[in-house]
């Protein structure tokens, strides 16, 4: 039984986090939440219902048990949603009283779920040249979260596009994120950006 709609979401995500498997919701409204395993064949199945009398939630069905077999199908990574890590992490703020940096974020989660982070290592970088009162070039760095949402990771400006500006850039980046594990860069390949990320 859970005292709100929140709260059993939260559950269930965090067992589904933990268990290592991705849900798929396949009826939300005010008075009902279902879902299932991300295979439709899978067995693995779970009901809950608004009780009539007061705002609590009560679990009527819960198949735990998966008949699905394929292996990639079970993907904890999307189930930590920048939702799901707040709610984790919030407790734990409320007591401190202080913010984390992103790398704080990852490493707390990486010791209570294991190998698990919120940003995926992937990043984007391209840069465009402003027309205007003022000129210059901004660079980019772009990522998708755990919900597929494209968001900025950082941005810059420079006087001209060259092997200087993006080595700056690079640095700046690098200073703000670290060296996540198996990071990938996407880029046009010009030569400045091969020799900046060289150094």
């Amino acid at each position: 039984m859970f005292e709100s709609k929140k709260g059993l979401k939260r559950a269930l995500l965090s067992y589904a986090l933990k268990e290592n498997f991705e849900i798929r919701v396949t009826r939300s409204c005010t008075a009902r939440y279902e879902v299932g395993c991300k295979d439709p064949e899978c067995k693995f199945k779970f009901r809950a219902v608004k009780m009539e009398d007061g705002n609590y939630w009560i679990v009527q069905i819960f198949e735990e048990d998966h008949s699905c077999t394929i292996d990639d199908l079970h993907n904890r990574y999307r189930q930590a949603s920048a939702w799901l890590i707040g709610e984790i992490l919030s407790p734990k703020l409320a007591v401190s009283g202080r913010s984390l940096k992103p790398k704080e974020i990852m490493t707390d989660m990486q010791v209570e779920h294991g190998d698990l982070t919120s940003i995926r290592p992937v990043i984007c970088i391209d840069a465009t040249h402003l027309k205007g009162k003022f000129g210059g070039v901004m660079f980019i760095a772009a990522c998708q979260d755990a919900n597929n949402q494209v968001f900025p990771l950082a941005y810059g400006w420079g006087d001209v596009e060259c092997e200087d500006s993006w080595t700056w850039f690079l640095k700046e980046l690098k200073k703000a994120i670290g060296c996540p594990m198996n990071c990938i860069i996407i880029s046009d390949r010009s030569p400045a950006i091969k020799v900046a990320m060289g150094k």
